[in-house]
């Protein structure tokens, strides 16, 4: 089908509180290192990807869950970081497809397999992209969006844990 993509300027640490908050009232704690910038998104599509790593994280990494954010010339990379275990290397090269299974059964328990491709692709609708890397023990996920063009927010550091 098709979609439509209304790009606005955002503020990216209003729009992962807004996500952010009922997962920390249903009690997981998650750690924020977040540059405060206008982004140039479809705001509705920027919190479902939000939602999408927020919720894979949860469900499937480890107990620590990360959220950091900082501008890199004209796009801000937002990574969503967990110390689980990770996708199986078998898998990686398809992450992003639809429907990824191992052979027998969805890659994730309780997951179709579409969550990912979804962000992705919306991502790309919106001029970004979605990557996935193992870094040591830890799982990232980072999406990287078009910062504002005329951004007037400020670009100090919040730095502050979430928890119940």
């Amino acid at each position: 089908g098709q979609l439509t993509i209304e790009q606005i300027d955002v503020e990216v640490v209003a729009e992962i509180e807004t996500v952010l908050a009922p997962v920390v009232r249903a009690g997981s704690p998650v750690q924020l290192e977040l540059e405060s910038r206008s982004v140039r998104v479809d705001a509705l599509r920027f919190r479902q990807i939000l939602r999408n790593l927020l919720s894979n994280a949860v469900k499937h990494g480890g107990d620590n869950i990360g959220i950091f954010g900082r501008a890199e010339g004209d796009r801000y990379l937002l990574s969503v970081i967990d110390d689980g275990a990770g996708v199986p290397d078998t898998i990686i090269d398809r992450l992003f497809e639809r429907f990824v299974h191992d052979g027998r059964q969805a890659l994730l328990a309780g997951s179709v397999g579409l969550g990912l491709n979804i962000a992705r692709s919306l991502a790309e609708a919106m001029g970004g992209e979605l990557s996935y890397q193992r870094m040591g023990e830890t799982t990232v996920f980072t999406l990287a969006v078009p910062l504002a063009s005329r951004s007037s927010s400020h670009t100090n550091r919040s730095e502050h844990e979430f928890a119940t």
